[in-house]
């Protein structure tokens, strides 16, 4: 997309006033450079207006807690519609100021607002818990959560590296114990002689170890025995 925006804006910028490189001897060569050079600026510009600042902000919203983020979009909204109240009778200031002032007001009060009820979120939190709005659990109320459900898993689910990337994607909620003798039996394969069981076995051991420091669903290591899956 960026080099056909590039190509259309080299051809468009070529032509006005009669032809930018008109009576110039190799004209048509100056015009095949000049697109060029456009297709290269587009490819090479787009990405950084579209694709670098949509990653930036998608990484900024996945940090943000769940109440920083309906506080945010609920900021959001309210700004916006502050933005379009003032904007109604500052449209009507004749010229050019008539044009854009709502729109500046508007993306004014929006992103003031999202920061302030982030900013604020705790008072805004408290001040709708006193009007019951909503309700926080008591200590004595709150589900016990932690770990729980515990999901046993044997050999074979570690080597095949699936249970891996569902991890990963978050799909499985609760604590994944991995019983002493899997660890055993993929130590035990990784130490094999055949080539294949013991790169089978390294795999498995690294894929473990992966999903102990970098997962999001803990793994813990268990001594009990579970005769449904030895």
């Amino acid at each position: 997309m960026g080099a056909a925006l590039g190509v259309l804006i080299g051809l468009s910028t070529a032509t006005v006033g009669g032809g930018l490189f008109s009576g110039l001897q190799f004209s048509g060569a100056f015009l095949a450079a000049w697109v060029v050079a456009w297709l290269v600026i587009g490819f090479g510009v787009l990405p950084y207006l579209t694709v670098v600042p949509a990653g930036w902000l998608i990484r900024e919203v996945q940090q943000l807690s769940t109440a920083e983020f309906v506080t945010a979009v609920g900021g959001l909204l309210i700004g916006l519609l502050m933005g379009l109240l003032l904007g109604l009778p500052l449209s009507n200031i004749p010229g050019a100021l008539g044009e854009w002032l709502p729109l500046g007001v508007s993306l004014f009060l929006g992103l003031g607002m999202v920061g302030l009820t982030v900013a604020k979120r705790a008072d805004l939190g408290a001040a709708a818990e006193a009007v019951g709005l909503f309700r926080r659990p008591s200590p004595d109320e709150a589900p016990v959560l932690a770990g729980e459900p515990h999901i046993v898993v044997d050999t074979s689910a570690i080597i095949d590296g699936r249970i891996a990337e569902i991890v990963e994607s978050g799909f499985i909620y609760g604590t994944l114990v991995v019983p002493r003798f899997v660890l055993d039996e993929l130590q035990h394969i990784a130490d094999s002689s055949d080539t294949l069981r013991r790169n089978r076995g390294r795999r498995g051991l690294e894929i473990l170890s992966r999903m102990q420091k970098d997962s999001r669903t803990p793994v813990e290591l268990a001594e009990e025995r579970y005769p449904e899956i030895e």
